[in-house]
């Protein structure tokens, strides 16, 4: 009888765990957005130069108008806006957040800091027309306090319509302005984690469901901007054992299934070649972890008492190739757990557990576990939006809100525990920004190892575990489908596997 392979024994756990797999990408609650007063444009910033401007240079910002009204305006005038009151803590951060995009009325920048659009001549949009705005000033005639903090700092555009020819703000944008003359004495760590993981496709050994796997390790794909991020100096990386299986079978030829249910060659094999030989590179020269087998998801799992799918997941993410010489992360799915699934987790002997600051709130990215992993806390609004109106989730908002959260973060640090910011790569959008947190004065890049050297913070201990992540556990029905997939696997590899070995 032919023994069941380490090999083999990964690829057929990999199908069982394909359905399980948590979504690419992780998937968080919409956050609600407050009411807003009337407008007859939308204006979207398009650049913010510099991020941290000093008090002795200048600033730009950049945006375009669109006139998403039924009527056309006319008059039209964009002005540099901004407000004078200085925010320095996480509540006032928080209620300028929520604010509604005419409080405060702040002031406008009337004298020189304003630009007729979409020209001095014809000043008029129609509806469905956009135009775009450029506007400098020097910081010094935004005449704000000394005193450091974030602003909010924005554009309003005036004019009117042909039924009321009173000039009005017909629409506005704003974002964080932070200036900062002396900038915090402890730096926050900045930690990013590359996750390199994919939505499982092979279906036997040399037959894939799809190309979606090829196409992301193309050279522009998401795999390999992820990949070539991950190289990066002071990044950590998180893999996906069964990724570098599914890598390995298009590396040696495969069929690809088709909706008629024929196949067609593969188109991917150079592709997972060049991408498994980069990895290898990465995987010598880089902070790097790995991932259950799969990614399964951990809390449907432990909640439907199949314990067992997780341990085989981390005793064959141990030994797959190329893997089984880095530390264990345990991340469920969206970073979302209550403190049975943290348990089950620990029982798995992991490095860390990740989870999103939803689920784990302490005073910092690292927190004491309920056993000897600690809790490694990632920001689930890193890439979060900025304040009011829409569209506040551009590039700009979100450069500026991570520079304003953070510096507010270190301002305030008072103890001597771990403070910072975990975020987590997913997607090559991310991978592709500046990091500009990481470029602030109060910022330090960090590894994942050398935040783990650091004291872990005490906390609560409470794992809020939402109703949203509850209802997207895999289903009891589903889940049924897998035991069973797994007693016949079992017993497979029972009739297969001679005795002794390994």
């Amino acid at each position: 009888m032919r023994s069941l392979t380490p090999r083999r024994a990964c690829l057929a756990l990999g199908a069982a765990l394909a359905l399980v797999l948590s979504v690419c990408g992780l998937v968080w609650p919409p956050t609600a957005a407050a009411a807003v007063p009337e407008v007859s444009l939308t204006i979207t910033l398009t650049a913010m130069k510099p991020a941290l401007p000093a008090r002795d240079g200048t600033v730009t910002l950049q945006g375009k108008v669109a006139n998403t009204s039924a009527v056309a305006v006319d008059n039209l005038q964009a002005i540099l806006w901004r407000s004078r009151d200085p925010l320095q803590t996480s509540e006032s951060m928080a209620r300028a957040l929520t604010s509604q995009p005419d409080d405060p009325l702040g002031e406008r920048l009337y004298q020189r800091d304003y630009q007729n659009i979409p020209s001095d001549d014809q000043r008029s949009l129609a509806p469905g027309q956009a135009t775009t705005f450029t506007l400098t000033t020097d910081v010094a005639n935004l005449d704000l306090p000394r005193a450091d903090g974030v602003y909010l700092f924005g554009v309003q555009v005036r004019g009117h319509t042909a039924d009321d020819t009173r000039d009005r703000t017909l629409g506005r944008a704003r974002t964080f302005l932070p200036l900062v003359d002396h900038p915090p004495a402890k730096p926050l760590k900045m930690t990013s984690i590359v996750l390199l993981n994919s939505r499982p496709s092979v279906i036997r050994s040399g037959l894939v469901s799809d190309e979606h796997l090829a196409e992301e390790v193309t050279s522009r794909g998401r795999l390999s901007v992820l990949l070539d991020a991950a190289e990066s100096e002071k990044l950590t990386f998180a893999v996906d054992p069964a990724l570098l299986e599914e890598l390995r079978t298009l590396k040696a030829g495969y069929q690809v299934r088709t909706a008629e249910g024929g196949t067609t060659p593969g188109t991917g094999q150079a592709d997972a070649a060049r991408w498994l030989d980069s990895f290898e590179r990465v995987r010598a020269s880089s902070d790097g972890y790995r991932l259950l087998y799969g990614s399964p998801d951990v809390a449907a799992l432990v909640h439907d008492g199949q314990t067992a799918i997780l341990t085989a997941a981390a005793e064959a993410s141990r030994n797959a190739t190329s893997t089984s010489g880095l530390p264990l992360l345990v991340l469920p799915a969206a970073g979302t757990a209550d403190r049975e699934t943290v348990q089950a987790a620990e029982d798995l002997q992991p490095a860390a557990i990740i989870l999103s600051d939803t689920t784990a709130k302490g005073s910092g990215p690292l927190l004491a576990g309920p056993g000897t992993a600690p809790i490694v806390s990632f920001t689930a609004a890193a890439f979060g939006a900025g304040p009011g109106p829409e569209p506040s989730g551009t590039a700009v908002h979100v450069q500026q809100r991570m520079l304003a959260d953070t510096w507010v973060e270190a301002s305030t640090a008072a103890d001597s525990s771990a403070h910072g910011r975990v975020r987590l790569v997913t997607t090559a959008v991310q991978a592709r920004g500046d990091d500009a947190g990481v470029a602030a004065p109060w910022m330090k890049r960090s590894t994942l190892t050398e935040l783990l050297s650091d004291t872990p913070a005490t906390w609560d201990q409470k794992f809020r575990y939402p109703a949203v992540a509850q209802s997207a556990e895999l289903t009891p029905g589903q889940l049924s489908s897998l035991e069973r997939l797994r007693a016949s696997q079992q017993t497979y590899a029972d009739l297969l596997v001679e005795p002794g070995t390994t």
